[in-house]
Order: C-alpha cells, then sequence, then structure tokens
C-alpha cells in the first residue's frame, strides 16, 4: 500500500472518530448501561411527607432501578420496573426536612449493579416552599 493511501486511510479514520465523539458515539457510550433522571428538576422544593413522583430513562441491559437517597439507610422499595420505552417511575417521599440527593442505581436481569448511578438534589421542607 502506497504512503499516500496509508496517510488517506488515517486521515478518514480520524475524521470519524471526531464525527462519533462529537455526536456522542463513542464505544465507551454504546456500550454503557445506566440510567437518568427526568424528574424531579434539579433543586426542586418539596414539603416534608409530599409525594414525590421520580422519573427516568434506562439503556438497553437496565431492567430494573433501585432507588435510595443520601438521607435513608434503605431503598426506596423494591427494584422498580423499566418498561419496554426504556422508561421508570416511583412516588416516594420524605418524613424530615433536608437537601437529600437520590441515587437511581441500574439493575441488569439478575438484579446485577450495573453502570454509574444516577443522582438528583433537591430541597425538602417543613413548611411551604
Amino acid at each position: 500500500m502506497s504512503q499516500t493511501l496509508k496517510s488517506f486511510g488515517s486521515l478518514i479514520a480520524a475524521f470519524a472518530l471526531v464525527i462519533a465523539v462529537s455526536l456522542g458515539f463513542t464505544s465507551s457510550a454504546l456500550a454503557d448501561d445506566s440510567v437518568a433522571f427526568t424528574a424531579p428538576p434539579i433543586g426542586q422544593c418539596f414539603v416534608v411527607k409530599q409525594s414525590i413522583t421520580v422519573e427516568g430513562t434506562a439503556t438497553r441491559n437496565v431492567k430494573t432501578v433501585k432507588l435510595s437517597s443520601s438521607t435513608t439507610p434503605q431503598p426506596f422499595g423494591s427494584p422498580k420496573q423499566v418498561n419496554d420505552d426504556g422508561i421508570w417511575q416511583s412516588k416516594i417521599l420524605f418524613n424530615s426536612p433536608g437537601t437529600p440527593e437520590l441515587k437511581a442505581q441500574g439493575l441488569d436481569e439478575s438484579g446485577q449493579p450495573v453502570g454509574k448511578p444516577a443522582t438528583r438534589s433537591i430541597t425538602i421542607k417543613d413548611g411551604s416552599c
């Protein structure tokens, strides 16, 4: 193979990599199994004992999502099912004020953690927000 052809091939490969990275299609991004929050909004304020709807999305190998927070020692109930559209949902509440960080950990079919957990900070107040 001529040097010109090798250089041209390297240039094409580099160009393809730049496009893939700029669009977010790297091999590690495609391989990651993850969850993300879609609700509540970051920093949203809630009142103590108010029902909070927590929603999110999950990638292909995540079958359930385990929810917990920085202020509760145990998860919020059993893991939540991810539907066929990759969406999960749960209702939670807090009994005391604070600024907990919600954590959603994706689990595979066997219940093993996959990917990095998603986090979301919210505010819980005694009175109105």
